[in-house]
């Protein structure tokens, strides 16, 4: 038997700017590969050297930075924290489906996948980079991804767009 428990907090949200013109298709994700298995998600209408340039950005400013220069002509806005983690919390179902499916390759104990990601003008996730997966099992990052970039979430206010980091923390324990 494995207990299951999932932990989730948001890290950093930070300034707000336009995205001009990026209509997400959520049904239709790139993944952007690193190894065996996927490091980003971006949906289409991103370059692949966008892509690579935000799973390469070592911090949420590099991130906000890269996005920015991708979409000139930028205004700040915000969004709420709480909003945030309420949406994401609606959605922890599918991310314990991420850790479940792969519970035989997690060791017990307490693990984490960071992912960072723009939430767009209209709400919608048309990037996510895996910044971290303490897992055994990459295909967790991957899967934790795919379904954060097809998450909708309030719009920023002032039409912007906002980059989020946050860690997604299981813990397990496995006895006979």
């Amino acid at each position: 038997m494995t207990r299951f428990a999932t932990s989730c907090g948001l890290v950093v949200l930070l300034l707000v700017a336009a995205c001009a013109g990026r209509t997400p298709n959520t049904a239709n994700v790139t993944e952007v590969t690193g190894g065996d298995a996927c490091s980003s998600v971006t949906q289409p209408g991103i370059s692949a050297a966008t892509a690579e340039r935000l799973e390469r950005a070592s911090n949420v400013l590099d991130y906000e930075n890269i996005w920015r220069a991708e979409n000139p002509g930028t205004t700040q806005g915000t969004i709420g924290g709480s909003e945030v983690r309420s949406r994401i919390r609606s959605n922890a179902g599918q991310i314990r489906g991420c850790y479940e499916s792969a519970l035989d390759k997690l060791p017990a104990g307490e693990g984490r996948v960071i992912v960072r990601f723009v939430i767009d003008a209209s709400g919608h996730v048309p990037a996510v980079s895996i910044t971290s997966n303490d897992f055994k099992a990459p295909e967790v990052g991957c899967c934790v991804a795919k379904h954060v970039a097809q998450w909708t979430f309030p719009s920023p206010t002032n039409g912007g767009f906002v980059v989020v980091e946050y860690p997604f923390v299981v813990r397990t324990s496995k006895s006979n």
